[in-house]
């Protein structure tokens, strides 16, 4: 049977990345940018504010940076408290986030692996 399935190693610095590693970067990265997408079109309905401003509010504000364009007092009341919301997820991390609400359950206690010489 053929195997069509290719296996990629993620190598730097001459150094193998964990596959796992590499799939929770990239779920980090695709939900970060999913949830800035949403959040800054549902303010831009709900406010309606322009992209740009209110963009920049919301990487601002998920990325805890503390900058901002003056548009945030401006906002409703569920504006602001949509801005807050990125900001503690920005804080506490997209993908603690993710397993919390997954209620992912802990695995058991693993020792690290180590190859030893034989012979």
């Amino acid at each position: 049977m053929l195997n069509f399935v290719q296996t990629y190693l993620t190598v730097t610095f001459e150094r193998e990345i964990a596959t796992g590693s590499v799939t929770k970067a990239f779920t980090v990265v695709v939900m970060a940018g999913i949830l800035v997408a949403v959040s800054t079109l549902t303010l831009m309905l709900t406010e309606g504010l322009p992209l740009l401003p209110v963009l920049f509010e919301v990487v601002s504000a998920m990325a805890t940076v503390g900058l901002s364009m003056g548009i945030t007092r401006e906002l409703s009341g569920f504006g602001q408290v949509l801005i807050g919301l990125l900001m503690f997820v920005g804080r506490i991390g997209v993908l603690s986030v993710i397993i919390v609400l997954a209620g992912q359950e802990k695995q058991g206690l693993h020792y690290m692996k180590e190859d030893i010489l034989i012979g």
